[in-house]
């Protein structure tokens, strides 16, 4: 397995293939619209979280990319609130998404003692986590939606 971040040259192209996790933040912001309102639920990645925390998210970034000897790939993706709280770290593959609470900050009241722990323990641990196959999964693959991978943005109606 080999390991990509954002300073490689392969790390765009390796995590477009994922990019449908930010989609769906977007799809359930009513920024993007497909067939359905909203993202599919298979892929809605928003329900792992509690329920006080779905609408605190803001952003999503891209992180990590592990590709195994077949191809296969992995992410890490984190999506995150205003002032890094909730922190949510996730790992995405061809079967969709798993929430890593071990890294993740699920409080809002959360002290930034606690967040920076957080972060420091998943770089720390995620990179060598994956290269010893700890997340690799053999499923099905889900079917990603042409809408949410390439996502055409509807101006405002007023």
């Amino acid at each position: 397995m080999k390991l990509y971040t954002p300073d490689d040259e392969e790390f765009d192209l390796l995590i477009a293939g994922h990019a449908w996790f930010d989609h769906v933040l977007r799809a359930e912001r009513g920024e993007i619209f497909g067939d359905d309102h909203g993202a599919p639920e298979e892929l809605n990645w928003l329900r792992l979280l509690p329920v006080d925390l779905e609408f605190e998210i803001e952003d999503t970034d891209g992180s990590l990319v592990a590709v195994d000897d077949d191809g296969s790939i992995l992410s890490i993706w984190e999506a995150f609130g205003p002032d890094d709280i909730p922190w949510c770290v996730f790992v995405v593959d061809q079967g969709g998404v798993r929430l890593l609470e071990e890294y993740s900050v699920l409080k809002l009241d959360a002290a930034d003692s606690v967040i920076d722990a957080a972060l420091q323990r998943g770089s720390d641990e995620i990179p060598s986590r994956m290269l010893e196959g700890e997340f690799t999964r053999d499923v099905g693959e889900l079917e990603i939606p042409a809408w949410i991978m390439h996502p055409v943005d509807r101006p405002d109606k007023d």
